[in-house]
């Protein structure tokens, strides 16, 4: 299925047989990464301000077909890393200010003292999502994008690159509740998230009014404005969301 859909936006596009292979190695080693993290039980807790944007499992849901994927269901969350080699990342250099004057109090808050637990944590992880976003940008594959009612825009299919994202928020088999972003990014940019994994019966996200396959197909869109949530599904589903 991975190949499958790359191999059609490749004719979409028209990009070359080289874009194509780098592109399906950037999806293989990100979600090999995932899926270890899932294997391992390595997957970090859900912060709670995170946690209350996600649906809640419900133990009797028809979605849910056997304890194996029950289990690969409940194993998951979401958590946030930087970026640490996009150029004059704000959120890195506040963290070198902080580190610099130890003694300064109130400068700024706690989560600019240190990188993420993820970073920390899995920095094979780290550096294969925003290689993936690099590949994405640079291969033309950024073809859809959706204006603040959720449609696609005219001439999506002509997307210019993107810059390199400050942070990533990285999910595991969580299905969002409606709701609109917030957190560490400033809210400048554009989101972009693309969906990775073995699932089926829907996972489209929903933004406003319209429904969107991003199953290895990147979709941009202004999270911060727009109210988007996860359509059910059933599988395993990863999904990368890339913001500034």
């Amino acid at each position: 299925p991975l190949e499958a859909c790359v191999q059609e936006q490749w004719v979409a596009a028209a990009r070359t047989t080289q874009d194509t292979t780098l592109l399906i190695q950037a999806y293989q080693r990100t979600l090999r990464l995932l899926r270890e993290l899932i294997a391992t039980g390595s997957w970090p807790e859900t912060s709670m301000a995170r946690s209350n944007v996600i649906q809640k499992e419900d133990p009797t849901s028809s979605d849910i077909k056997s304890a194996d994927s029950e289990s690969t269901r409940r194993n998951g969350g979401s958590f946030t890393v930087f970026n640490t080699q996009a150029p004059n990342n704000p959120l890195l250099k506040r963290r070198e200010s902080t580190q610099e004057s130890p003694g300064i109090k109130g400068q700024m808050d706690d989560s600019h003292q240190s990188l993420p637990l993820g970073n920390q944590k899995f920095p094979d992880l780290v550096e294969a999502v925003f290689e993936l976003e690099r590949v994405l940008s640079e291969s033309g594959m950024l073809r859809q994008r959706a204006s603040l009612d959720g449609s696609l825009t005219e001439g999506s299919e002509e997307v210019s690159s993107r810059p390199p994202s400050l942070c990533c928020a990285i999910n595991a088999n969580a299905s969002f509740l409606p709701h609109v972003d917030s957190g560490r990014g400033a809210g400048q940019s554009l989101s972009l998230i693309v969906g990775l994994g073995d699932y089926d019966n829907g996972a489209e996200i929903h933004v406003e009014d319209n429904s969107h396959d991003i199953r290895y197909k990147p979709l941009e869109f202004d999270g911060w404005s727009s109210r988007h949530w996860t359509q059910p599904y059933r599988g395993e589903r990863f999904s990368l969301v890339w913001f500034s």
